[in-house]
């Protein structure tokens, strides 16, 4: 894909936006999607949980171990972390309920 080559060539990281978008094919190029408030305050509040709990909660010698240990955080994260919006339970059981609903 055009934007990847942009992305590997060093001189990318000092070309404006403006002369890489002259580059793409409009056809491959999606509209900007305008979301609602809260679905914005979601997706920040799990940026601040991913963070605290796990991007900065251990030291990791090398990025390798850090992003290694990223599937089993987002397992206990769905699995077993207690959420306060599903009173203190995880969000697998969300999924759960609905399944039972939808037979």
């Amino acid at each position: 894909m055009l934007l990847r080559s942009f992305a590997r060539d060093d001189k990318s990281l000092r070309t404006p936006p403006s002369v890489v978008s002259d580059h793409l094919d409009p056809r491959f190029v999606d509209e900007p999607q305008h979301r609602p408030p809260e679905e914005y305050a979601t997706r920040e509040a799990v940026i601040r949980i991913l963070q605290r709990e796990w991007a900065y909660a251990y030291i990791c010698p090398i990025s390798r171990h850090r992003a290694r240990a990223l599937s089993g955080w987002t397992r206990w994260y769905n699995k077993h972390r207690p959420h306060g919006s599903l009173d203190a339970q995880p969000p697998i059981t969300r999924v759960a309920q609905a399944h039972a609903q939808n037979i």
